[in-house]
């Protein structure tokens, strides 16, 4: 189980529970995006071998990103589903 999934509080409402995964995710999709794509286009500027290497970068991030995405789907699948609370009016 992963690390959210094992610390998810039975107290937390499913928001509370989004906004953290949603979090999560966003600062590891940036990550894996990110430092591929600067890394590839400082190293075509270093090594003169532009877009060889910024193409390679993009292709990394692309894979790193669908890792990222696949990797969340399991832990959301892994969540207990909030059970409906009936309103009392």
């Amino acid at each position: 189980m992963s690390k959210i999934a094992s610390k998810v509080d039975k107290t937390l409402g499913p928001g509370s529970v989004f906004a953290a995964m949603a979090l999560d995710m966003s600062w590891r999709l940036a990550v894996v995006v990110l430092l591929p794509i600067i890394g590839g286009f400082k190293l075509d500027e270093h090594f003169n071998t532009a877009p060889l290497l910024t193409i390679i970068g993009f292709l990394t991030a692309m894979a790193g990103m669908a890792l990222v995405l696949w990797q969340m789907l399991q832990t959301v699948n892994k969540l207990p589903v909030p059970s409906k609370k009936e309103k009392t009016s």
